[in-house]
């Protein structure tokens, strides 16, 4: 083999859309000291521009951690804002100067989540649905969710969060708490009662 890359998988998982995140392939030639990387492209044209790469030579140091190798590469890969909220799937395909068959394909996979995410006692927080089972007339139920809201300090303040409409509003009470600031995210409490 005359190359050697790792990680062959790339992950951005639970990245929210207005969040960037850079990762990075380490890329050695095992016998050619003059290896370069001549082209790259992003496969999946749909989701192409909210990727971007860019490549700086391997150091000295870099290179005698991979016994073996003569030269290397390492790909910065970004995963830019704005990608719509679900799944990741990806392809960064790198074509180098060591002949027409030696080339890279790097899959890009994971999951870009929304700003605002919901989570507590029977929540399925993938689908944003809480789940009620068995609630009885006579005593009905009390039931508090969290509601989480990330990206950037400035994002956060932003985004503000009220209770539009209850209904049934005869039988469904709900209310908002103002929120909490907590290192990287805001933290809401949601109560609903029957």
């Amino acid at each position: 083999r005359s190359l050697r890359y790792y990680p062959y998988e790339l992950k951005f998982n639970g990245v929210s859309s207005s969040q960037s995140m850079t990762t990075e392939v380490r890329i050695f030639a095992m016998k050619s000291k003059n290896f370069q990387i001549v082209s790259h492209k992003f496969l999946e044209e749909e989701t192409a521009e909210y990727f971007d790469v860019k490549f700086r030579k391997a150091t000295k140091a870099e290179i005698e951690q991979n016994p073996g190798s003569a030269s290397g590469w390492i790909a910065f890969v970004t995963l830019k804002v704005g990608l719509p909220v679900g799944r990741i799937e990806q392809k960064l395909q790198l074509k180098t100067n060591l002949g027409d068959k030696v080339q890279i394909d790097i899959g890009i996979k994971g999951r870009v989540v929304s700003d605002v995410t919901f989570f507590g006692r029977n929540v399925d927080s993938a689908r944003s649905i809480l789940k009620l089972h068995g609630v009885s007339r006579a005593k009905g139920m009390l039931t508090k969710l969290n509601v989480l809201v990330k990206g950037t300090p400035e994002r956060r303040e932003r985004i503000k969060l009220k209770v539009i409409r209850v209904e049934p509003a005869d039988v469904l009470k709900v209310s908002l708490s103002k929120g909490e600031d907590r290192k990287k995210v805001r933290m809401h409490l949601l109560t609903l009662e029957i």
